[in-house]
């Protein structure tokens, strides 16, 4: 999957999340990495400095499907 392609699914994907994002600011990817039909992207909460990683699977079509919030801690 190219960059570019990336980049455009994980806008789409932090924009509709940031709508239902609980009393915060909307969700600005800040890293995106793919394997296959799978792709992952780090993201910030604006506002609220909230960070996690979405995984997607990517249909044949370029759609992002099944995407969902993987919980992770990240220490200092």
């Amino acid at each position: 999957m190219t960059r570019t392609r990336r980049h455009v699914i994980g806008a789409a994907i932090a924009l509709s999340l940031g709508g239902t994002a609980c009393a915060g600011g909307p969700l600005i990817v800040t890293s995106a990495s793919s394997r296959g039909s799978d792709i992952k992207f780090g993201f910030t909460q604006a506002g609220t400095g909230r960070q996690g990683i979405i995984k997607c699977t990517v249909s044949a079509e370029g759609n992002a499907e099944q995407c969902s919030e993987i919980p992770v801690i990240f220490e200092n």
